[in-house]
């Protein structure tokens, strides 16, 4: 990824990788309140004197009832402490959940700001996201980069984890030529016979057998890709079954991750009440519609 890409392009860019993502996890935790970062803007003064209890359920990208925002509980991050391995890994997974209170956050300030507007009889719906606006940029580009940031850690701690996991594997396969003899000798077999082999290396641990089988391309042993990824997972559990829980914990935060990203995204329109584009044509009309006023009444008297 470029050193120099726009926020708007992060978020083309993410939204693009995950558009196929799915529907979120139907399976929620109790909601948090997670208090927001004290700071000048009006949202976030709004958000600290409003109540961020919402009730959770399956809701898919944020929901709208009674007139009220309610975030995703995709998007909780009491979820990050449901995925296995969390209280052995949680260096690794605090990352994540520090990103969902973010967005998190960010949506609650947005909807408590709008609610207190909404209650007061002086604000137009439209005047309301005029105000609004700006605050709900600075929390989405702020949303967008965060998460941007805490999938490159996690995609770089899998791909450390999986290089750690495989490379030992592949280089003891490729010394000696008894290796080779082993491969010869079961690739000759047939299916029957063949996993009979490696289940029975499995049982006696014979990692050396196991070495000589996996730690090559799957057809020099006769194994489709299939058994191959199957067999060689087992082997790494049964050699590094630290790294392999590691490695099982990011890759669950990952899948967690990629159902957020969309969901926060299109979740800070929602709460804003407004999509961005029609918000910036209202204040397009307000900077008018003052400038206009502005020349009528001239400059103000002594």
């Amino acid at each position: 990824m470029s050193q120099h890409e726009t926020t708007e392009q992060k978020t083309a860019r993410l939204a693009q990788a995950r558009a196929d993502s799915g529907r979120e996890h139907m399976e929620a935790v109790a909601a948090m309140a997670v208090a927001p970062k004290n700071g000048p803007a009006a949202i976030d003064e709004a958000a600290a004197t409003s109540p961020r209890v919402f009730p959770v359920g399956p809701r898919e990208h944020g929901a709208v009832g009674a007139g009220k925002f309610h975030p995703s509980p995709t998007l909780n991050p009491l979820m990050c402490e449901q995925l296995e391995g969390y209280e052995e890994f949680q260096e690794d997974l605090l990352p994540l959940r520090r990103t969902l209170e973010v967005a998190f956050n960010g949506l609650v300030a947005i909807d408590a700001a709008r609610e207190k507007l909404r209650n007061d009889p002086t604000v137009t719906a439209g005047a309301a996201v005029v105000r609004l606006v700006a605050e709900a940029e600075r929390k989405h580009n702020h949303i967008v980069d965060t998460f941007s940031k805490t999938e490159e850690r996690l995609r770089s701690t899998e791909r450390t984890l999986e290089k750690s996991l495989l490379a030992p594997v592949v280089q003891n396969a490729g010394l000696g030529t008894v290796n080779g003899e082993i491969r010869e000798h079961v690739k000759k077999l047939d299916a029957g016979k063949r996993h009979k082999l490696i289940e029975d290396a499995f049982a006696k641990r014979d990692e050396s057998t196991l070495v000589a089988l996996l730690g090559c391309p799957p057809f020099l042993s006769g194994l489709d890709d299939a058994a191959h990824a199957l067999y060689l997972r087992r082997l790494q559990e049964m050699r590094e079954p630290v790294t392999t829980r590691r490695l099982k914990s990011v890759r669950a935060a990952i899948a967690l991750m990629e159902r957020a990203i969309p969901i926060a995204m299109n979740s800070v329109e929602k709460a804003l009440g407004s999509s961005f584009k029609k918000a910036k044509e209202l204040r397009a009309t307000s900077d008018a519609s003052n400038a206009a006023l502005k020349a009528i009444m001239g400059p103000p008297s002594d």
